[in-house]
């Protein structure tokens, strides 16, 4: 069994167990091997128990994608947060316009000197 067929086996086998679509196990193939796979090797082959280098490698792909998720995540609610300070700006900014001149200030310290 070459390299290439032991790892798309592999794949198959996480694929199967992890209830993913067979276009995972060709783009986490093409990922690692830079082509595609045979599309009758990927609908056909031997069950095999996927080895730990390709467990690893697999994990490894799926932490990278929390990652980027979490970081997209991060980048939104970032976005929120500013708009929300803008707005919190804009709103502070029309009260002071619209507060009403206050009334003679009293100076209480010429009150009590006297």
């Amino acid at each position: 069994m070459s390299e290439e067929d032991r790892w798309l086996y592999s794949l198959k086998a996480i694929a199967r167990k992890r209830r993913y679509n067979n276009r995972w196990v060709g783009y986490t193939f093409e990922e690692k091997f830079g082509h595609w796979p045979d599309s009758v090797l990927l609908n056909e082959g031997p069950r095999v128990e996927p080895d730990e280098d390709v467990l690893d490698f697999v994990e490894q792909k799926l932490e990278r994608f929390r990652a980027e998720r979490l970081l997209d995540v991060i980048d939104k609610e970032l976005e929120l947060l500013q708009a929300r300070r803008e707005w919190l700006e804009r709103f502070r900014a029309e009260l002071v316009a619209q507060r009403k001149p206050s009334a003679t200030v009293i100076d209480l310290a010429s009150y009590r000197s006297a």
